[in-house]
């Protein structure tokens, strides 16, 4: 991604509908020496620049290789610095070479990291300091080096909505880290709520949207973020530079921001750079002296998400405090970092496998790896060299060495899957979406780009595409509802840039066609005007007749599904797809909801042209399962959750589904009468071997938690291989029997999980209260418990009430495994098996320690799809607990032993302060 665009020499452009106000009086050092970067990186040839193992883009296409690698560094607080005098500040740089270089490592990286796709799936590498050199690391701006102006009163520029184009000063409150535009208290952003920067052609489709002429390309900047709400929480700023000197200072400075936070703030006890975080933070307190008070110390907690007891913090500051000055000099605020950065349950591991002198040898270190990690060992090299990396070469790990380990990506917690993308399409579970161009609820909801965007980036590989007719041709929009439109093209420009970012298999774009045969030809027109290539242009005649392609077959391919209502003749077991009519199956009984939707109008048919671009995803009105068309290989039923549901109470509807789904496609999305948007959960359907379970992406409940656990694995590819049990096997499945042993509840598991510890927890916006008691609960989807415990372990060192418990929802009268099947079960899948919850830590969502466990013996079927679902809550006076966060992950990719998780916010979004500490047997 380009940082700033070349041969940008005019320093302003007149903005539209509102004047230009270029401001050229302030030539501070600081615009001088940004300046001069930005220059050189405007003159600068090459597309791209290596940086340790990581290639950094500045040309204008998007390089989705660029990885971020983190070290996982512990405890390194050995420095010898003793002054809050910054020794790296920016204005010190010696040479116009040094300042370049350092600009084009700092600024393109940071936009190269910042612009990453949004995926559970990050790939890291072991290399220290974040895969670059160390002294790229020691120049993140603070107040010191950042433009006057930019604090008070901002930059001038133009904010660009769907009703007006205004000027807004925007400046920066270091001391919120907030980005603000105007004077209303709603009116700004949080700095580490930002995913995303996008200028140039990455904005393009943004800049259109808002029908602004390509003249101001390079002024033009969309900041993506997130905020607090529960629902349309994707956000998009939209901003115009007056001068192409606030353009750069403005992106330059905010891109530094949000890319140092990331890494310097991604937790207190994994800072990649120990010595750097305590600068940083030194240096932007909000005194602006080489001295923090007490009060200061409780700024820095909160910004940092230090949810602990006043007191506790205290007597860490008072201890520190060794003059007894009432305030801590750099040396001794360090030393108050370090102390924060204490984990006893640390120490606690360390204990076990260390000698009299606190010491762990070599063997001491391997013997942890195998029996409490359970990790393979493959000869000594792999224990010498980890052992080597984190000793620093000395015979022993000392404790904050171990704990460096014990934080870095060498204890990852889900395995390596080994991925097959060789079996037909059908085989698969595939990733997808409803409703995807919505960021809120499906009748008010807000229609966007960046729902696909979004989607696509992590990792969705069937979209829905809700076609109308609007008055300059096809629009995308929710239709007889309150939501917004987009024009189709602009969709589709959007789905070509960003179907493969993740990952390089087929993109399947649901077509729900609700305009008439003239915007039919439009959108074919369209289609293949933008897609071009990416469109089959006839099924691929090198492959097996009877089976459909490979997700490998079908690399970098989009496919288009159209439904149609007719019945026609059916040659070779293929629909042919150019005869078919538009019309969802559950769409008659949105008529029934007539306070909201009016009655819906005549389906108009599907033109040939339209339909023939339909190779092998026709969509097909269901009728009835034995008839031709439900037996043709290229056909996709598609069915409401609702609907579903009621056809499997009938045992022979709910044996046609098993049976159809091993061999056709089939589609299962949310009814119209979830009015809020809410997902079922897609484990009864998995479990029937549906392939399309489309969920609300906008919506982060548990049915879409366990949606993005299922495919949030290995490359993040979109295609996960179906179980072996639920996959075509004619030779030993012909009867009903046959199908129904696959879906038996006759295996036994048995599950051991300690939640250790937590590690500052956040706030949400709405909590009101000052307390801060935090608790776990961990819920088992699965089949049904047969028997249970829950203990508490020792050595706790947090304040605590109450004792962990679990709750089932079975009767546990009989352990057997049952011998006949029951169509209940798979339907129950969609509660928990099981709950357990911990006891309540008071005060501390710093750094609460249970050490409780809770074991579980329970049922299960051949289909591996067992899941745990782990929700962050806060006890409240008025017992009506808040939500903070959660983690959803399949049981058969976490490895065992001592592992860390990330939690998630509300929306979905990493809470990057935040983490559980766990035990897995």
């Amino acid at each position: 991604m380009p940082i700033v665009r070349p041969n940008s020499n005019e320093n302003s452009v007149p903005m539209p509908r509102v004047g230009s106000d270029s401001k050229e009086g302030n030539n501070s050092p600081v615009k001088q020496l940004l300046y001069k970067r930005l220059s050189f990186l405007r003159n600068k040839k090459t597309s791209g620049t290596v940086i340790g193992n990581i290639l950094v883009s500045t040309s204008s296409s998007y390089d989705s290789s660029v990885t971020l690698a983190t070290s996982g560094s512990y405890d390194s607080t050995n420095d010898s610095s003793n002054s809050g005098d910054s020794s790296e500040d920016v204005n010190n740089d010696s040479s116009a070479d040094e300042v370049s270089r350092s600009m084009v490592h700092g600024f393109s990286s940071a936009l190269a990291v910042i612009s990453l796709p949004l995926t559970r799936s990050v790939v890291y590498t072991s290399s220290d300091s974040l895969g670059f050199p160390d002294e790229y690391f020691s120049r993140p701006l603070d107040r010191k080096n950042i433009p006057v102006e930019f604090l008070e009163p901002g930059f001038e520029m133009l904010r660009v909505t769907h009703r007006k184009k205004v000027k807004r000063f925007f400046r920066l409150d270091l001391e919120q880290s907030r980005l603000y535009w105007n004077s209303k208290a709603s009116s700004f952003l949080e700095i580490e709520k930002i995913k995303s920067i996008r200028i140039g052609d990455e904005a393009k489709n943004y800049r259109e949207e808002f029908k602004v002429s390509s003249q101001y390309c390079d002024f033009w900047i969309t900041v993506i973020y997130h905020n607090y709400a529960k629902s349309n929480n994707i956000k998009a700023l939209h901003i115009i530079a007056t001068s192409k000197r606030d353009y750069d200072q403005f992106l330059y400075t905010l891109s530094n921001l949000v890319y140092f936070r990331r890494q310097l703030q991604s937790s207190l006890y994994s800072a990649a750079c120990s010595n750097l975080f305590t600068k940083f933070h030194w240096n932007n307190k909000s005194s602006g002296m080489d001295r923090l008070d007490f009060e200061g110390v409780l700024k820095m907690a909160t910004r940092l998400h230090i949810y602990v007891d006043r007191d506790f913090l205290l007597k860490i500051f008072k201890t520190e405090d060794r003059g007894g000055k009432e305030y801590l000099d750099f040396d001794e605020f360090k030393r108050f970092v370090k102390t924060l950065r204490q984990r006893h349950e640390f120490a606690s591991i360390f204990s076990t496998f260390s000698d009299s002198q606190q010491r762990m040898r070599k063997h001491s270190f391997e013997r942890f790896l195998v029996e409490e990690q359970q990790e393979p060992v493959d000869g000594d090299d792999t224990v010498t060299h980890l052992f080597s990396k984190f000793s620093k070469g000395k015979d022993y790990l000392s404790l904050d060495e171990f704990g460096s380990f014990l934080v870095s990506p060498y204890t990852m917690t889900f395995k390596t899957v080994v991925e097959d993308f060789s079996k037909p399409l059908n085989e698969y579970f595939i990733s997808s979406s409803h409703n995807t161009y919505l960021l809120g609820r499906q009748f008010n909801g807000v229609s966007s780009i960046e729902g696909y965007i979004r989607a696509l980036q992590r990792g969705c590989r069937c979209i829905e595409v809700d076609v109308w007719d609007g008055e300059n041709g096809p629009i995308v929009t929710h239709g007889r509802t309150f939501t917004g439109s987009m024009d189709f093209r602009l969709v589709i420009e959007t789905i070509r840039k960003y179907s493969f970012i993740t990952s390089p298999f087929p993109v399947i774009i649901s077509l729900e066609i609700r305009c008439n045969q003239a915007n039919q030809i439009a959108c074919v027109c369209i289609l293949k005007e933008i897609l071009q290539d990416m469109l089959l242009p006839v099924r691929l005649g090198s492959l097996n007749p009877d089976s459909l392609p490979s997700p490998l077959d079908l690399k970098h391919k989009i496919l288009v599904k159209v439904k149609r209502s007719k019945s026609v003749s059916v040659a070779n077991g293929i629909l042919p797809s150019s005869t078919s009519s538009s019309f969802s199956e559950d769409s008659t009984s949105t008529s029934k909801i007539t306070k909201i939707i009016p009655k819906p109008k005549k389906p108009v048919p599907i033109v040939p042209e339209l339909g023939a671009l339909a190779l092998y995803t026709i969509g097909v009105k269901f009728r009835n399962f034995s008839l031709p068309e439900s037996k043709t290989l290229n056909h996709c039923f598609s069915f409401s959750d609702r609907t579903i549901s009621k056809m499997l109470k009938e045992k022979t509807k709910f044996n046609a589904i098993t049976k159809h789904n091993r061999n056709f496609l089939m589609r299962v999305y949310p009814s119209v009468y979830r009015f809020k948007s809410d997902n079922f959960n897609p484990l009864t359907l998995w479990s029937l071997g549906c392939q399309i379970a489309a969920t609300n992406w906008q919506v982060y409940d548990a049915g879409q938690q366990i949606n993005e656990a299922l495919f949030n694995v290995g490359s993040c590819s979109g295609y996960i291989l179906k179980p072996e049990a639920l996959r075509t096997n004619k030779e030993r499945f012909r009867k009903t029997e046959d199908f129904e042993s696959v879906l038996r509840f006759d295996k036994t598991s048995t599950l051991e999980v300690g939640i250790v510890s937590a590690q500052q927890l956040s706030k949400t916006k709405d909590m009101k209260v000052n307390s801060f008691d935090v608790y776990i609960e961990v819920e088992l989807y699965s089949g049904k418990v047969i028997d249970f415990d829950a203990r508490k372990g020792e050595g706790v060192h947090s304040t605590t009430i109450g004792e962990p418990q679990i709750k089932t929802g079975s009767d546990n009268t009989n352990s057997n495994p049952c011998q006949h099947f029951d169509t209940q079960q798979i339907m129950d899948l969609g509660v928990p098996s099981a709950v357990f919850r911990t006891s309540i830590a008071l005060k501390n969502g710093f750094n609460p320690i249970w050490n409780e466990y809770f074991r579980l013996s329970f049922h299960t079927n051949q289909e591996n799809l067992t899941f745990l679902r782990f929700l962050v809550k806060c006890n409240t006076p008025d017992h009506k607990d808040v939500l903070i966060g959660s983690h959803c992950c399949k049981l058969d990719y976490m490895k065992k032993g001592y592992r860390h998780l990330p939690v998630y916010d509300l929306q979905g979004e990493e809470l990057i302060y935040s983490s559980l500490f766990l035990h897995i047997n």
